[in-house]
């Protein structure tokens, strides 16, 4: 897991940007520094730290953002492609290649990513707002910070009973139920965030009930 560094939530003036505006992500702001960050608003809080400018584009290594997401990383057996993946997301990148895959849809990630010393990988930080449905994505030049709000997380506690699987989003309570590859019904959501590390099925009077 890759460590992480919460920054001060810190917005100048500049006019916001959102992921479906144009690449260029005011290169000019950043023409002479040599150290960029990132802040992305994450549920519970904020998760950010370095980042890089290459080539006019901001590049954040997104392996610690998806595992805190609830993503699994892996890499293919050449070592090039990273494919992450978790409840109802799933993105694809590949090492020297600007044509990602993103919810089962090819996607132009607007750079060219590159391997991590963490063994994670470095993606654009337009591509990585875009893939956890961010918002408001904007930079504030007089702390070099890339912002972004909302993006989600995919974090769920599973639990099979009599056939089927449970599925609890832990963000917001909702709960889902599943039976082979038949099609996810959601059951209910009881609109509240969940920390505990478990969920247990038990049948009732009336069918089966959760807790």
């Amino acid at each position: 897991m890759l460590s992480t560094l919460l920054l001060p939530a810190t917005v100048s003036a500049n006019s916001s940007l959102t992921v479906s505006e144009s690449p260029a992500l005011a290169q000019a702001s950043f023409a002479n520094t040599s150290q960029v960050y990132y802040q992305f608003g994450v549920p519970g809080g904020n998760i950010g730290g370095p980042a890089l400018l290459k080539n006019g584009v901001i590049y954040v290594d997104v392996r610690g953002i998806a595992e805190q997401a609830g993503l699994k990383m892996d890499w293919d057996k050449s070592g090039k492609r990273a494919l992450f993946k978790g409840w109802t997301k799933s993105f694809a990148v590949r090492i020297g290649s600007q044509t990602g895959v993103l919810d089962g849809k090819a996607v132009d990630l607007g750079g060219i990513p590159f391997k991590s010393k963490e063994d994670g990988i470095y993606v654009p930080a337009r591509f990585i707002v875009k893939a956890f449905e961010g918002s408001h994505l904007r930079l504030d030049s007089t702390t070099n910070t890339l912002l972004a709000d909302n993006l989600k997380t995919y974090n769920v506690f599973t639990e099979s009973y009599g056939g089927r699987t449970y599925t609890l989003v832990k963000a917001n309570g909702d709960l889902y139920v599943s039976q082979g590859k038949d099609t996810v019904i959601k059951l209910t959501s009881l609109q509240t965030n969940f920390d505990w590390a478990g969920m247990k099925i038990e049948k009732t009077a009336g069918g089966a009930a959760s807790h």
